[in-house]
């Protein structure tokens, strides 16, 4: 009857513990594809913006230098704890080049 108890107490609670991770994966996820989205709006931006320097021979887009090098996979960003902001992220040198 003992073990009836216990098995009574433990299953919910750690269906609710799962629950409740479960949540925090999904809202994490949800973040961080709209932080990459904002990354990609910036890069565009950029690349944009430098459509003179086009025709110049060392010429790199925004994706060049900064999406395809500088910005972590997908599933970094997912499972690190660090807040998803640029700073956070990327060296103040490339923030500045990338919002310049």
């Amino acid at each position: 009857m003992k073990m009836i108890d216990t098995t009574m107490i433990l299953v919910p609670t750690l269906l609710l513990v799962l629950g409740i991770f479960t949540n925090l994966f999904i809202v994490r996820t949800q973040k961080v594809y709209q932080f990459r989205n904002y990354i990609t709006d910036l890069c565009y931006s950029k690349s944009i913006k430098d459509l003179d320097n086009l025709g110049v021979n060392n010429y790199e887009s925004a994706y060049e230098w900064f999406y395809h090098k500088k910005v972590p996979s997908y599933d970094e960003m997912l499972f690190s704890f660090k807040p998803l902001k640029l700073e956070n992220w990327f060296d103040k040198e490339d923030i500045e080049r990338l919002l310049s």
